[in-house]
């Protein structure tokens, strides 16, 4: 039998890249890095990444092969002398190069700074208030959960007050799925509530909502939480409280938030984490009109263990 140190190289990769994808999923980690809908694929990966780890076990010890008669270098056949060991480092280093920066480097939660790479929150804001767009993304979509009548979705907690807050969907914290139904009770509900809180699950459709029709939102109150983000030219009693959406990984982030008034805005600082209480009204800025949160409650929070938000995406099938 012949060892075959390539062959062992590949399969130890090969390992080490499923175990690193298992991690992420038993840490929690990975949703740090994709949106949650695509965790099944993600698992799948790491089993794909398994069986051919099985597969290169088994080449790496071989029968030998009887030496050849050697010939001069036109003899007709590749010696593969070309295949130097310097392409062979540069291959084998741009595979490990990740797998070494993912061990040995934490995941970095996106912050002010990068929100400031990707352009200004408010303007793009204001122009969404201004266009005419749809409420929600939509996706046909399969899904294995049977579809919720008016009745179950009424019955969650009363049109109005403390108990009017959000119509919770258990498809969700798995696919971001909720059916069509659902959709266009939980956005009529909204417009009904007198208060509305802003958690994690329905975060992205609220906002969406809001953004693309804030006048029928106006004089509401509206509970939120998310990180501080100035921009320039806004005055010292503002701020943006903002949250990073994910559609589908981590380079597509965009970030997401409402402006904020209160006296005590300037002292402070970005990155920090609040959690606020205001009413919604409405305002100027960049001669647009966009909503904005007049602030009546405030505490500042620890950041949340999940940062991000999701888009919610509606199944069309029912």
């Amino acid at each position: 039998m012949q060892f075959h140190f390539q062959h062992m190289l590949r399969a130890i990769i090969l390992a080490v890249f499923a175990w690193f994808i298992v991690r992420l999923h038993i840490s929690g980690e990975v949703t740090m890095y994709i949106n949650p809908k695509y965790s099944l694929l993600s698992q799948l990966a790491a089993g794909l990444l398994l069986v051919l780890f099985v597969i290169q076990v088994f080449r790496i010890f071989q029968p030998k092969v009887e030496d050849h008669h050697h010939c001069d270098n036109d003899c007709g056949h590749d010696h593969g002398y070309s295949d130097s060991t310097l392409k062979k480092i540069m291959t084998y280093s741009i595979i490990i190069f990740p797998l070494l920066t993912g061990f040995a480097l934490p995941p970095q939660l996106l912050d002010s700074s990068i929100a400031a790479n990707k352009g200004t929150l408010l303007r793009q804001s204001s122009v969404a208030a201004n266009e005419t767009a749809p409420a929600a993304e939509v996706e046909d979509v399969q899904t294995d959960q049977q579809p919720s009548s008016s009745s179950d979705v009424t019955e969650s907690g009363d049109a109005s007050g403390e108990n009017a807050e959000h119509v919770p969907d258990p498809a969700l914290a798995d696919k971001n799925v909720v059916e069509l139904e659902t959709h266009d009770a939980m956005q009529a509900k909204l417009k009904e509530s007198d208060t509305i809180t802003f958690d994690d699950e329905y975060y992205y459709p609220y906002y969406e909502w809001i953004s693309m029709d804030p006048q029928s939102y106006v004089g509401k109150t509206i509970k939120i939480s998310g990180f501080v983000y100035k921009e320039d030219g806004l005055a010292s009693n503002q701020l943006v409280l903002a949250r990073f959406a994910i559609t589908h990984c981590i380079a597509d982030a965009s970030i997401i938030g409402f402006l904020a008034e209160f006296d005590e805005a300037e002292n402070y600082e970005k990155d920090t984490w609040l959690e606020i209480e205001g009413t919604l009204q409405m305002t100027t800025y960049l001669d647009m009109e966009l909503p904005v949160l007049q602030v009546e409650k405030l505490d500042t929070i620890d950041q949340p263990d999940q940062p991000y938000v999701y888009p919610v995406f509606f199944d069309m099938t029912n």
